[in-house]
């Protein structure tokens, strides 16, 4: 019986590897290697990667979230100042090329 895995041991199983799967997909979208995410993974939680549960694996996501959301407001930052720039004239404005 030792060898069996239980409906509700199947499901916590899957939701684990759904939680890896995402883990790896924001480390990626972040630039990360999957080594870089496993690292990261391991210093954030202090736990083996092969250690970390559903509860562990949410802070981990909850962390890249918070950093993508992070460098999303910087980019935008970054885009509303170039667009005030002195001597930025936008693209279709025809009265501030006349000026």
């Amino acid at each position: 019986m030792a060898g069996k895995c239980t409906p509700a041991c199947r499901t916590r199983r899957a939701e684990r590897a759904r939680q890896w799967e995402e883990v790896f997909h924001l480390g990626a979208v972040l630039g990360w290697s999957p080594d870089a995410v496993i690292t990261f993974t391991e210093a954030l939680t202090g736990r083996p990667w092969r250690a970390c549960g559903q509860a562990e694996l949410r802070l981990v996501l909850w962390e890249y979230r918070t950093l993508v959301r992070v460098i999303q407001a910087k980019a935008a930052c970054r885009v509303a100042r170039e667009a005030d720039r002195p001597g930025n004239i936008p693209i279709g404005d025809s009265h501030a090329a006349t000026e």
